[in-house]
C-alpha cells in the first residue's frame, strides 16, 4: 500500500548505492500519482569511479550519472521522472532551492555505509546534515542497498 502523502518527491542523484535505495524508495512512494524531481550533483568528489580512479572532467562525471540514472530507473517505468543537473557547488544549497522551486513535499536522500572515511564521506555526511537542516519540508534518508 503505498501512501498519498507525497506528490512531488525530490531524489538526490550521485549512482552511489545509496541513491540508488533513494531513487527505488522514491518509485515506489510515487507510483501511479506523483513525480520524481531527480537532481544530480556531479563535484569531482562524486562517485564516479573507472578502473579506481575519480572522474575530474565534468562531462565524464555527467555521462556517468545519466546512464547509471538511466540503468536505475527501470523500475519507475509509470512514474514521471524529470532529470536536471545541479547548478551550484553548494549541494545541499542546491537540492533544498530546487525542492521548494518544484513545489516539493518530501526529499529523499541516501546515505552511504560508514566505511574507511574519507573526504568523499565526510563530505556527504556534512550535505545530508545541511539538507536536514535547512529544508522546508520532511527529509527521508535512506540507507544504502546491501544488494548492489
Amino acid at each position: 500500500m503505498t501512501s498519498n502523502l507525497y506528490r512531488r518527491i525530490l531524489v538526490a542523484w550521485d549512482a552511489t548505492p545509496a541513491a540508488r535505495a533513494a531513487l527505488r524508495t522514491a518509485t515506489t512512494m510515487a507510483a501511479g500519482k506523483g513525480i520524481i524531481y531527480v537532481r544530480a550533483v556531479p563535484t569531482v568528489t562524486a562517485h564516479t569511479e573507472t578502473g579506481g580512479e575519480e572522474r575530474r572532467d565534468l562531462r565524464a562525471q555527467q555521462d556517468y550519472l545519466r546512464a547509471e540514472f538511466e540503468a536505475a530507473l527501470v523500475a519507475a517505468s509509470d512514474v514521471p521522472v524529470r532529470f536536471e543537473w545541479g547548478e551550484t557547488d553548494d549541494v545541499a544549497e542546491d537540492i533544498c532551492a530546487a525542492a521548494e522551486r518544484h513545489g516539493c513535499d518530501l526529499l529523499i536522500l541516501g546515505r552511504q555505509e560508514d566505511g574507511g572515511g574519507g573526504a568523499g564521506q565526510t563530505g556527504a555526511r556534512q550535505t545530508l546534515a545541511a539538507v536536514v537542516e535547512h529544508a522546508a519540508v520532511p527529509v527521508l534518508i535512506i540507507p544504502a542497498l546491501r544488494d548492489q
